[in-house]
């Protein structure tokens, strides 16, 4: 070493490996306080170490040496991290000479630890906030905001469960490519070496991993939530893996140190007098050591006196039994870098409740601390989150992203809900997944005042369901009988009169409009009928799909939006048709399906139509060799003659009569 680097410092300490000058500057910290660091760095590893330690703020200068020109990483870092600086030996005594004033801090690591966490509650108060579910600005950590709990954990829940495509990997390196978000060096190492088996090393040591996808946690970045997704899951897995080799009867105390503002200290007290329920939106660290746990704050006690940020301690009880699956945590140290941080990771949609607040003054700082369990039976807070899905389950689409970008749309997040739907239709081939996203298209470009995109998303739909010739636009598209051509045309212009003007209207505008005027409503009430009356048309002329694309596409209006008046008599009609056109399509479990739906609600089904339907249901279940269901369906239509005079002629009795000794043969012993 250089006399003049000699020179600069009482005493000099050179290192080979990054992690060894790391966990040094750590344990001097610790020892000595007013200790602090000029650091020199020269060869292979600039960039690793500059990322490590450049944010101890015991740390003054990192100074690259012996190096006549940097590579293109190695700029980057120094134009990122203020600290690093390119200097020849002759330089540095000049200026850093004032570096050797005395300057009294303790150390703040960035690592994990140091991640920021933010927190959304549930209040048990009526919150009138009119803030969308899924927006937060990024500069709050905090959000007392029922609805926004619900949507950041739903839309959560529904991206663990979807399936990474095999291109995931490349479109995440496309990704740090193109926002810039890490390294060339950082990505080349990531596409040669990450596999499953490493998420949570990876995810430990490298801020890119760690940052981006907490941030994305954080923001609710969908498309980078997206992108990150399967680092999400093999994460998840990796500490569900480890949390099983657990005792069950595990018990743990944990601990975590954060710098908080004074808003997110009020509403963490305002979560425990209220006994708010407190989520967490990203992964989080935590350690078994107190000392750690303070270790990673009161270094930054010279930004506590000025009171705009506050020192805030959580001390964590969790026990294994109190662990769902789907949210695991697990102590990680086995896996880590640093094990001497005993560190217990947190995977996203944490859900606890703050049982204790205290202040208490500790090393010359006050120090908020916050006693937290795990909350348990956490689906009781997420009833409208399931009330919504019950919502759309009519579309019978199970893909999780599917259902993200409905949420999105309800928020009228229209961009992100497109391009998630336009990304599924990219990658899949299923036609029931296709066929809802361009449903959902259609709907969105009308809410967008984009009637000609409206229409294409409809060819489209079309295009599925009937083929490509097979659209009522075409004059010569549906084969119908002479007779009935003129009914079709007249049923398809009263839907085009009443439905036309409004398609560019907003969800919002066109119920106001509806809510004001009562004619209005009863038009609208009217376009059912005549999508009803033009499905019969279709249905006589054995247009069967047509039908059903029709009479589907009407229900889907209906359930999802609630705009459109269905009634329940005509919502039943619908149903037995379905079911109709599902049967003669020999697609029986679709068919019986809707004839149950219909059956479920006798209060608005006539009774020609209910024992058509049990009928129907029963000849169903014969040809699929269920004779023992069949014959409990006959039978519960024999009770309802028996107990109801007025339902069911002579003739009809009779026939229920044979069919249950019909279906009792197949079931009798053969002797």
């Amino acid at each position: 070493m250089s006399s003049e680097i000699q020179g600069l410092a009482p005493k000099v300490y050179v290192f080979d490996k990054v992690n060894d000058c790391r966990q040094f500057i750590i344990a001097k910290t610790k020892e000595y306080c007013d200790f602090k660091f000029i650091v020199f760095v020269g060869g292979q590893v600039v960039c690793d170490l500059i990322r490590n330690i450049h944010d101890f703020t015991q740390v003054e200068a990192i100074i690259i040496l012996n190096k006549s020109q940097l590579t293109e990483d190695e700029a980057k870092i120094t134009e990122r991290y203020p600290k690093a600086t390119h200097a020849a030996n002759s330089q540095v005594d000049v200026t850093y000479e004032s570096a050797a004033s005395p300057m009294k801090i303790k150390v703040i690591p960035k690592t994990a630890f140091t991640d920021p966490i933010k927190f959304s509650f549930t209040n048990n108060q009526e919150d009138n906030d009119d803030i969308g579910i899924l927006t937060e600005p990024k500069e709050r950590s905090f959000r007392q905001h029922n609805e926004k709990f619900i949507g950041r954990y739903s839309i959560f829940l529904y991206m663990l469960h979807a399936q990474p495509y095999s291109s995931s990997k490349i479109d995440l390196i496309n990704l740090l490519k193109e926002e810039d978000l890490a390294t060339s060096d950082q990505i080349k190492m990531f596409e040669d070496t990450y596999s499953p088996e490493q998420a949570i090393p990876f995810y430990t040591r490298h801020g890119f991993i760690y940052e981006n996808l907490n941030r994305a946690l954080r923001e609710l970045n969908i498309r980078h939530i997206f992108l990150f997704r399967f680092i999400l899951q093999d994460i998840c897995y990796k500490l569900r893996d480890l949390m099983s080799r657990e005792p069950d009867n595990n018990e743990l105390t944990i601990y975590r140190g954060q710098i908080s503002s004074p808003q997110e200290i009020a509403e963490l007290v305002g979560a425990y007098q209220n006994q708010s329920i407190v989520a967490v939106n990203s992964f989080f660290s935590t350690s078994k050591d107190r000392n750690i746990a303070k270790f990673f704050l009161t270094g930054a006690q010279s930004n506590l006196c000025d009171g705009t940020r506050l020192a805030a301690i959580f001390e964590i009880i969790i026990k294994k039994q109190d662990v769902s699956q789907f949210l695991p945590v697990a102590d990680i140290s086995q896996l880590s870098d640093f094990p001497g941080e005993k560190e217990v990771l947190f995977a996203p949609g944490q859900i606890f409740t703050i049982n204790k607040f205290d202040i208490i003054f500790e090393s010359g700082v006050n120090i908020y601390t916050f006693k937290m369990v795990l909350k348990t039976g956490f689906k009781e807070c997420l009833n409208q989150v399931y009330t919504k899905v019950e919502k759309i389950r009519s579309v019978q689409v199970h893909d999780p992203l599917f259902h993200i970008g409905t949420l999105l749309a309800e928020e009228e997040r229209f961009q992100e809900a497109q391009d998630l739907y336009k990304d599924l239709l990219s990658k899949n081939v299923n036609e029931d997944i296709n066929y809802a996203c361009y449903r959902q298209l259609m709907t969105i470009a009308n809410q967008q005042h984009n009637t000609h995109e409206a229409k294409l998303w409809f060819d489209k739909m079309n295009e599925i369901k009937v083929g490509k010739t097979a659209s009522p636009n075409h004059d010569d598209g549906i084969p119908i009988r002479t007779e009935d051509y003129s009914t079709l045309r007249h049923n398809m212009q009263e839907i085009q009169n009443l439905a036309g003007n409004f398609l560019s209207l907003s969800t919002h505008d066109l119920c106001q409009a509806l809510n004001n005027d009562e004619n209005l409503s009863n038009r609208f009430e009217n376009l059912n009928d005549h999508v009803y009356n033009m499905v019969l048309i279709m249905i006589k002329n054995k247009q069967y799909t047509l039908a059903i694309h029709y009479t589907e596409a009407a229900l889907f209006s209906s359930s999802i939006s609630g705009i459109i008046p269905l009634r329940p008599s005509l919502k039943v009609k619908f149903y037995i048709q379905l079911g109709y056109c599902y049967q003669e399509l020999k697609r029986n479990d679709e068919s019986l399906k809707y004839y149950k739906m219909a059956l479920e609600d006798k209060t608005h089904c006539s009774p020609d139509d209910y024992i058509r339907t049990v009928h129907c249901v029963g000849k169903i279940l014969e040809t699929t060799n269920c004779y023992e269901e069949a014959l409990h369906v006959y039978i519960q239509l024999a009770e309802d003659y028996n107990n109801n005079s007025n339902i069911g002629n002579r003739e009809q009795r009779h026939e229920v009569e044979e069919c249950i000794q019909r279906v009792m043969s197949p079931l009798l012993p053969t002797e």
